[in-house]
């Protein structure tokens, strides 16, 4: 029986995290929106304990809390401990250390967390030199804790910097809070002593979860998704072309997006490379088109929760797909009656994973995951939504 969903989704855990790492050093913004996701909430304890002169902070398994963070508290002069899960300590690279330490401040790393010893932001030569190779997040960390600075600041990013979509989105959120940013070529400066020039921000949704949301209904749904923001400044917002090149029908009818079941729809070759988190959701959805897809681009999920490359062929495998693993992506051999199967699936701790795995079981496949609250990350709603909270 198909799912029914009428209503807006939670803001954007993105834009969110941006936000309220600006409310930080600006307390007068007024936030509008509201995520119940573990990233966001994780940012918001963070920013509390700060607030309360914290010098010890848990991130969990949140990357973006982590390298947001790091750079705010770098901000500050004083002795400050980062740790978290296992697997997010796993993952702390190099990366950061050289921007911090370009910064002026003393880094440490273990097994245990991040030790960081801070004299405030003191650049270390005449402009900041970012690496930025697995993830934009480190440019984006900078940019946005770079409010108030009391010097000019020169930024130069790589050309060929992972995520590169996400970090312009990041300057296009930082203008509409009214942040000066020149540009030319990799070469930025922020002029010094920036403001917010507006009292308000509204966060609008999270465009990961509304494809999630739509790509379900495609396969067992019938949604109404409300408060959608066609002219989204977040990457994800290609979905939507996504679904026209494989001939899927939606309506956008005022702000809202509609979806409804469909039989039959089309492959499609597409380059991920700027929206990489689509992939997991998407293979599962090329999974029953007609023909050969191709998803390609992504060589950077590698170094997400999971290697969301080596997972998702997982996922498809178990699934019974005819599918082959790229070094940037997947190929696979739709089947609209794919024969259902039962397994057990380890996400990795990866919500993307998860929520690819709900598509199957709409499909009435049995799966046995060993933790849908996976999801809780991004998308908690994402069981309740779409009919699967038991279990």
């Amino acid at each position: 029986m198909a799912f029914q969903y009428k209503g807006s989704l939670a803001s954007s855990k993105s834009l969110m995290n941006r936000a309220l790492i600006v409310k930080s050093h600006f307390p007068e913004l007024n936030i509008y929106g509201q995520s119940p996701c573990d990233d966001v909430r994780g940012m918001q304890e963070a920013l509390q304990l700060f607030k309360h002169g914290a010098s010890e902070f848990d991130c969990g398994a949140a990357g973006t809390v982590l390298r947001f963070l790091a750079l705010r508290l770098a901000r500050e002069s004083g002795e400050y401990f980062l740790t978290g899960t296992e697997q997010l300590l796993k993952r702390l690279p190099e990366d950061l250390v050289q921007v911090l330490s370009q910064l002026g401040a003393e880094v440490k790393t273990s097994d245990r967390g991040l030790k960081i010893k801070s004299y405030g932001w003191k650049v270390m030569g005449d402009a900041l030199h970012l690496q930025a190779k697995l993830s934009s997040q480190f440019a984006t960390a900078v940019f946005i804790n770079a409010w108030n600075y009391p010097l000019d600041l020169f930024i130069t990013v790589p050309k060929s910097m992972a995520s590169m979509s996400y970090f312009k989105m990041t300057l296009k959120f930082l203008k509409q809070l009214g942040m000066q940013i020149e540009s030319r070529g990799q070469e930025y400066r922020i002029p010094k002593n920036q403001k917010v020039t507006s009292g308000t921000y509204v966060c609008e949704s999270d465009m990961g979860s509304n494809f999630a949301l739509a790509a379900a209904a495609v396969l067992a749904g019938n949604i109404e998704l409300e408060q959608f923001v066609q002219e989204s400044v977040q990457p994800d917002i290609y979905f939507l072309e996504v679904l026209k090149k494989m001939q899927i029908e939606f309506k956008l009818s005022g702000s809202s997006l509609l979806v409804q079941q469909q039989s039959q729809f089309s492959s499609l070759s597409v380059d991920l490379n700027n929206n990489p988190d689509l992939l997991p959701v998407l293979a599962v959805l090329c999974s029953f088109a007609e023909g050969k897809s191709k998803l390609y681009g992504a060589p950077h999920l590698t170094n997400k929760e999971s290697n969301r490359i080596e997972t998702t062929f997982n996922l498809l495998q178990k699934a019974g797909v005819d599918c082959k693993k790229l070094e940037d992506g997947v190929l696979i051999q739709g089947q609209p009656n794919l024969p259902v199967r039962s397994f057990n699936y380890h996400c990795q701790n990866d919500h993307r994973l998860a929520m690819a795995a709900g598509l199957l079981m709409l499909k009435k496949f049995d799966i046995q995951l060993t933790k849908k609250a996976d999801v809780n990350k991004s998308f908690p709603e994402f069981w309740n939504i779409i009919g699967l909270a038991g279990g």
